[in-house]
């Protein structure tokens, strides 16, 4: 099972933080581990504040203006780009044909300038599982698993990522789930 280009949908019992009601996006999955970013945890700032912090002077747009995400507790320092359509960054993985995550400084500075991806968002942080980990957190039922959707991820306000994550699961009420299988 590889859920690279998936969302990992915390069970409403997963009450720690930062995975609370989490939604997220899975960059990287593989037989050594997965990585992923939060992508409905506002940090309290705007793209533009962290524009400020580097030194790079922007306008004033649609996404200098939108809120910074808490991408996970992995590498809260570093920014992580997820953005559509892929373009060409100088550090950036691929995730789908049409979704990749950059860390160079060069997209920052074509989003300033109005040159940067149509969608994007920008997260402090990471999530980060080990060999077998997530595997694991599945099977014990901390998480559920639904395909990736552009206008989720970029389009869709931050506090109702979770619910309509959801229900790209198949699931109306979450709340309703129970944190155990059952056993016949």
């Amino acid at each position: 099972m590889n859920l690279t280009n998936q969302f990992l949908i915390a069970m409403p019992q997963q009450t720690g933080h930062p995975f609370a009601q989490s939604v997220v996006f899975i960059c990287q999955h593989s037989a050594h581990g997965a990585m992923g970013i939060i992508i409905n945890v506002a940090a309290g700032m705007l793209v533009e504040e962290i524009l400020q912090q580097l030194d790079i002077s922007c306008e004033s747009n649609v996404f200098t203006r939108s809120q910074v995400l808490t991408g996970g507790p992995v590498q809260p320092e570093y920014g992580f780009i997820l953005h559509s359509p892929v373009g060409d960054w100088k550090s950036s993985i691929i995730v789908s044909d049409d979704i990749a995550i950059t860390i160079s400084k060069d997209v920052l500075v074509a989003i300033a300038e109005n040159q940067g991806p149509e969608k994007m968002l920008l997260a402090l942080g990471y999530s980060e599982w080990g060999p077998g980990q997530l595997e694991a957190e599945l099977s014990n039922n901390f998480w559920f698993t639904a395909p990736a959707s552009q206008e989720l991820l970029f389009s869709t306000p931050l506090t109702q990522r979770w619910q309509k994550a959801a229900s790209l699961a198949g699931i109306k009420h979450p709340y309703e789930l129970v944190q155990q299988a059952g056993h016949a």
